[in-house]
């Protein structure tokens, strides 16, 4: 007994030095934050050390170079050791990395984000968190421009830096300071205007942000600007003439020659700020710990300050500086729920702890949108101060971040690039606003493909279904003797010479249809075309009219066969006839029928072409000398072309194919003298034993000779639209 006690003992001792020695090699989890900021990395570095000693748990910080975040995530996320936290830049960064994107909606650090409508949302989930509210504009050193206030012999009749309200008065107190460098002791205006690759984000985003807030805004009534230009395949680029004239405004009055301009960082631009070689630079909140870290940094404080954007833009008095955010925070779902839930205790950690709070508010100087900091908790640094300051201003219209809808990191490159060949000289100012607005549209273009196949499928299944494989199916079976599509027996083409030799009524069918074609294309586009010349005058009723004409559009053919024969036998029977009592008849009824039908549709066609042509044109055409008939064959005709291609189109394809209409008028008769080639097609299916190969040879021959004739058409007519 005692020996078993003591081999039982024995045992539970060595399981006790496997727990411990296994206790003794922990395994070890380290949180990866990929920082985005530069400006900011030493600050989290601190922090990392502070986590790590409060909870330890290890943290890497590993920040991304300026301009190139995208690159670098793409290179980490595909490590073993990837990223647990990252950043995404607004919607369109949301689109790239969805697929790593952790819901973030059960978080508490979700729970403690004051407005929940900033997060990132995709359906019911919440996958991305705004961490920081920031703005931008001119900063400038007021110590400087009372100085320059303070000059006799200033051109300016302005007193103080805070009367400048517009691009005027920007411009008239720059350009009057850039004549007076040497008694200001400066070497320019503004700091260099950086434009080397990787360094132009102030003016490819954040200067462009203005025009285009203002086109997008102006689309959507001041609401979802963003919306709008998440939405906008195209861009107008309505106000290329002031982001020119702030650009220029910049260049012009810059410390640095415009050809150097490539070579200059963001470095080298808040450097000459902080010594106070310069006196103005754009810029945002975050600018404040690089120019209070510049060795012999001269800006004090309090003689910090910030002014709009200025563009020129009509109202633009009342307008703030730009204020919002793109950097928003993402956990990877791709990592272990360990890493997941321990990314977010720290993410939580720095914005609700004590320590946390400080470093974001004293150190990364954030203004944050969590309820955990009070209003005491707030940056201190001057810039911050000023962001604040014009989010209070009730007078005054914020200017929001629409550049998050910006196409891709690609256009932003492009547009980077088109400035800088700008500047020095490579390129016009015409060069620049086409690579914004057709780099934007193949961009655009470029992600409506990647989603094509998603959005195309359900039609492509549905045509492939119901057109292409009854197509190819009727193809196949017109060279086949057959019942049914399983008993078919290969023919070769007797079935289409059997459609000319046994079948005479095919080819009386087929004349039958041209003739009825050519008089229904003529009438129908000739009534229709002066109906529409009618309607497009100021006369009284036309909307009436316009509406009375299209209704008959909008009847079903078999309908419109049925009231179209008791009108016309209703007459007929007066006289002894009826509408089958002779092919003249039944064919002239069809004519009747198909111009009451179409001449309404063709018409709207042709107003909406004869609205297009711009009514200065008439008038100088009028100022010219030019008579009506003139008018009309030399300018009105001519400009309407598209119009004309799309309505003999379709009178075309409609007169051919008509079938509905055929069946319920005459059915054919007298004899099947009124059959046209469709309601013959179907009678040699449907009601001719043996003759199922000949109907499919039939509408194989029909066919082509549409197509060929509409092809035909296509191209004369689009010739005619070329030559006008």
């Amino acid at each position: 007994m005692k020996k078993a006690i003591s081999l039982i003992a024995s045992f539970l001792c060595a399981l006790s030095c496997l727990t411990m020695a296994g206790c003794g090699k922990k395994k070890t989890t380290e949180v990866y934050f990929l920082n985005f900021k530069p400006e900011s990395a030493t600050v989290y570095e601190e922090l990392a050390k502070k986590y790590e000693e409060e909870k330890g748990v290890k943290v890497k910080v590993v920040t991304a170079a300026a301009n190139g975040y995208e690159q670098t995530l793409k290179s980490e996320i595909a490590k073993s050791n990837a990223p647990t936290i990252f950043q995404i830049n607004g919607p369109i960064g949301y689109d790239s990395w969805k697929d790593y994107c952790l819901d973030l909606k059960d978080s508490k650090l979700y729970d403690i984000l004051s407005d929940k409508s900033l997060a990132i949302k995709d359906g019911n989930g919440v996958y991305g968190i705004p961490y920081v509210v920031e703005g931008y504009g001119i900063i400038y050193n007021n110590a400087i421009m009372k100085k320059y206030f303070d000059l006799k012999d200033k051109k300016s009749t302005l007193t103080s830096a805070e009367q400048i309200n517009n691009f005027a008065k920007l411009k008239e107190v720059t350009e009057d300071m850039s004549k007076h460098l040497k008694e200001l002791g400066l070497e320019g205006v503004f700091a260099s205007t950086s434009l080397a690759n990787g360094e132009d984000w102030r003016w490819q985003t954040h200067l462009l942000n203005v025009p285009l807030y203002y086109e997008f805004a102006e689309k959507e009534n001041g609401k979802d600007a963003t919306l709008t230009g998440l939405a906008a395949k195209e861009i107008k680029f309505k106000y290329k003439d002031n982001f020119e004239k702030l650009f220029d405004l910049y260049i012009n009055n810059s410390i640095t020659k415009p050809t150097l301009l490539g070579s200059k960082s963001v470095a080298d631009s808040m450097a000459e700020f902080a010594l106070g070689k310069v006196a103005m630079i754009q810029n945002g909140n975050w600018a404040w710990s690089q120019i209070s870290g510049v060795s012999g940094n001269t800006v004090k404080r309090d003689d910090i300050k910030m002014l709009p954007l200025y563009t020129g833009i009509d109202g633009e008095e009342k307008q703030g500086i730009c204020i919002g955010t793109e950097n928003y925070l993402a956990i990877n779902k791709k990592v272990s729920k360990e890493l997941q839930d321990q990314s977010l205790d720290f993410l939580y950690w720095l914005f609700s702890s004590d320590t946390g709070k400080r470093y974001v508010t004293e150190k990364l100087n954030f203004i944050t949108p969590f309820t955990t900091f009070s209003q005491n908790e707030q940056p201190d640094d001057p810039l911050a101060k000023e962001i604040v300051r014009y989010m209070n201003d009730d007078s005054l219209n914020t200017v929001p971040w629409i550049f998050t809808s910006f196409p891709s990191e690609a256009y932003k490159k492009e547009v980077g690039s088109a400035l800088l060949d700008y500047v020095q000289g490579d390129k016009k100012w015409e060069d620049v606003e086409k690579s914004i607005t057709e780099k934007w549209k193949s961009e655009m273009n470029r992600t409506v493909k990647h989603y094509f196949p998603i959005f195309v499928l359900p039609t492509l299944i549905a045509f492939i279904i119901a057109f292409a494989v009854p197509f190819v199916m009727g193809l196949v079976l017109s060279f086949t003797e057959f019942r049914t599509v399983t008993d078919a027996t290969f023919v070769g083409f007797s079935n289409y010479a059997r459609a000319f030799t046994d079948d005479k009524l095919f080819i009386n069918a087929m004349w039958f249809t041209v003739k009825f074609a050519v008089i229904s294309v003529i009438g129908i586009n000739v009534f229709a075309f002066l109906l529409a010349l009618l309607f497009t005058k100021e006369l009284p009723g036309t909307n009436f009219f316009r509406t009375v004409f299209f209704m008959p559009n909008l009847i079903g053919g078999i309908v419109l066969g049925y009231i179209w024969q008791v009108i016309i036998n209703g007459v007929l029977y007066k006289y002894g006839y009826s509408i089958t009592s002779s092919p003249t008849y039944g064919f002239w009824g069809l004519v009747i029928l198909m111009h009451w039908q179409m001449i309404g549709y063709m018409m709207i066609i042709y107003i909406a072409g004869i609205q297009n042509i711009p009514g200065d044109i008439i008038e100088a055409a009028k100022v010219d000398g030019a008579n009506s008939v003139t008018t009309l064959f030399r300018i009105i005709i001519p400009s309407v072309m598209p119009s004309v291609t799309i309505c003999l189109f379709l009178t075309i394809t409609n007169s051919f194919k008509l079938f509905d209409q055929n069946l319920a008028l005459t059915a054919g008769a007298p004899g099947d003298r009124t059959q046209m080639v469709a309601l013959d097609i179907y009678n040699t299916f449907y009601s001719r034993n043996g003759y199922e190969g000949v109907g499919q040879a039939k509408a194989v021959i029909f066919f082509i000779i549409v197509a060929v004739i509409a092809l035909l058409q296509l191209r004369l007519t689009r010739r005619k639209e070329v030559e006008s």
